[in-house]
């Protein structure tokens, strides 16, 4: 269900550039990239140790129940929509169950939080609306 509408994610943040992969996984350009961060004089240190890459994820889900929308921020969106689902988060409790409409990728808490501020506004709720019927259609 979740994978059939995210086969395509939009990558948001400073400069959007489209990229296809699966919730959990790290993509291989990003593992690289992390790789050659670190290096110190003619010893490199392993950056996978030592360096941690933390993106920011804004989310759109939707209530099997009620049909409403709910639009939240987190660093990882498959734990967050299963906190969602088993009912630990107070605000979404009485609406069980949720499935993940679509996502956005920022590298850092700023810019979700101001995506996530944005989706709530009625520009982003029509924005919203738009994206679902391309994945829709």
């Amino acid at each position: 269900m979740v994978e059939r509408n995210l086969a395509k994610v939009e990558v948001a943040g400073s400069s959007p550039v489209s990229r296809s992969f699966s919730l959990g996984v790290v993509p291989k350009w990003l593992r690289e990239q992390s790789a050659k961060l670190l290096c110190i004089g003619s010893n490199p240190i392993d950056a996978s140790r030592y360096y941690y890459f933390s993106m920011f994820y804004t989310y759109v889900l939707r209530s099997f129940k009620d049909k409403h929308l709910y639009v939240g921020y987190t660093t990882d969106v498959q734990k967050r929509l299963s906190k969602h689902n088993s009912g630990l988060t107070k605000s979404t409790k009485s609406r069980l169950p949720f499935e993940l409409l679509f996502f956005e990728e920022f590298g850092s808490r700023s810019e979700a939080m101001l995506r996530e501020k944005f989706f709530k506004t009625g520009k982003g709720k029509e924005y919203i609306d738009s994206k679902l019927l391309k994945l829709n259609s």
